[in-house]
């Protein structure tokens, strides 16, 4: 993948680190390139014959795609190769997009639960769950997690992510009743 080029963080240490108006800054940077980022993304795959148009049916072929593609750090140390890491973003980014779309009461925000492996970190929110607290969604930790089961040998049963966002996007609409 020569032509890809991953987006660059503004902050460089883990986002969890940051002071929250660094956090901020950092949401206002990945939201700003947004667009760019996922015309990147419908120019990797395009020559596979995808085309990315924010439709929850959309998400089935791409995944496909990373799932057959992505590939781990050489030499091998449990980790994917660092592109990787960059695709996994991007598609986090469409996944994200493809949500809000399908549930228009959804929306990017940055996560502020200081516990969640997500602190910090661009996700898709905007309702409470069945016990009052809020609901969010990382599509970065979902794909990278999906990369890391791959490479380990645990292929997902695909399609997977749009029956999930699928069901997100009912439960959000049921929600905001």
């Amino acid at each position: 993948m020569p032509d890809y080029t991953a987006h660059r963080p503004n902050f460089r240490r883990p986002i969890s680190e940051a002071t929250p108006e660094q956090a901020r800054a950092e949401f206002a940077h990945v939201m700003a390139n947004l667009d760019s980022r996922l015309a990147i993304l419908a120019s990797l795959v395009g020559g596979e014959g995808l085309r990315l148009d924010l439709s929850l049916s959309s998400v089935d072929g791409l995944e496909a795609w990373y799932v057959n593609n992505v590939e781990p750090h050489d030499p091998p140390n449990g980790r994917l190769a660092s592109i990787w890491y960059g695709i996994a973003f991007d598609i986090g980014l469409y996944l994200g997009e493809v949500l809000i779309r399908a549930a228009p009461v959804l929306r990017w925000q940055v996560c502020a639960d200081p516990v969640s492996d997500s602190f910090q970190r661009h996700v898709v929110g905007g309702i409470n769950d069945d016990f009052g607290e809020p609901w969010y969604f990382d599509p970065w930790l979902t794909m990278s997690a999906m990369g890391h089961q791959v490479i380990d040998g645990k292929r997902p049963v695909l399609p997977y992510m749009s029956g999930l966002l699928a069901e997100m996007a009912r439960e959000a609409q049921r929600r905001e009743r």
